[in-house]
């Protein structure tokens, strides 16, 4: 869903309004934090740029997602969010 650009059906289908992404930097908090950081990440890679999930890890109401991302300018080589 959002690799094809779906991020509010990935929201609805996968996200608990209340769910708080753990990254290196920052908590985001609900679906609009999702959002938030959802949109960062597009910004970095936008235009010629990708990423791949390397790992997905889900138990129970946890969920840690290890990825890395590419643009001709930028190189993010291990991003975990949790």
């Amino acid at each position: 869903m959002r690799r094809e650009g779906d991020l509010e059906r990935d929201l609805a289908e996968n996200y608990h309004p209340e769910v708080i992404v753990l990254t290196a930097r920052e908590a985001f908090r609900g679906r609009d934090g999702v959002r938030r950081s959802a949109h960062r990440l597009w910004r970095a890679v936008a235009e010629g740029g990708s990423y791949i999930y390397d790992s997905v890890l889900v138990e129970d109401r946890l969920g840690l997602l290890e990825w890395r991302a590419r643009t001709d300018e930028l190189l993010i080589s291990t991003g975990v969010d949790a």
